[in-house]
């Protein structure tokens, strides 16, 4: 007969220990106390990063334990703060951080002092944020489809694309 095993919480981590279990042969039973699984997963999947206002934040993720929402929302500020303090030593304050003469980012990532992968990441992360603030903010979306439009126009326009 199987050893049965209780695991608590369907986080990941949760589950991943149900999950190993089971491939030692146990019989799995797995307790969530919320009413699905994935635990604080839920807020590391890039939605609480996205946010720069708590209040939208908690609007739009009201469940889960809010103190650990309120650590991870204000611990991520300080992760890329290296990172955001690089790009303010940039020569020029609108650099694209590609190929502009005195980009400090170009200058730490060429030097080996900011990890390729890390700057990635923020520009992810910055991307994300653009992108939902967007999509919280309807003039921005309006912009943006107007924006489109152009683009479709001007490829059209241009025999590219044909029009059926």
């Amino acid at each position: 007969m199987p050893e049965r095993v209780v695991v608590a919480g369907a986080g990941m981590a949760g589950l991943a220990a149900a999950v190993r279990a089971r491939e030692l042969g146990a019989d799995v039973v797995v307790h969530e106390k919320g009413d699905r699984p994935g635990g604080s997963m839920l807020l590391s999947s890039c939605v609480v990063w996205r946010y720069r206002d708590w209040e939208r934040f908690r609007a739009e993720c009201p469940g889960g334990d809010p103190d650990l929402q309120r650590a991870v929302w204000e611990g991520l500020d300080e992760a890329f703060e290296d990172v955001a303090q690089l790009a303010a030593e940039c020569r020029f304050s609108d650099c694209a951080h590609e190929s502009e003469p005195g980009c400090a980012i170009r200058a730490a990532l060429e030097g080996g002092t900011l990890a390729p992968e890390r700057w990635e990441s923020y520009v992810k992360l910055q991307r994300e944020l653009e992108h939902l603030e967007r999509r919280l903010d309807k003039r921005a979306q309006a912009e943006q489809r107007k924006r489109w439009r152009a683009i479709h126009m001007e490829v059209r326009r241009s025999g590219r694309i044909r029009k059926r």
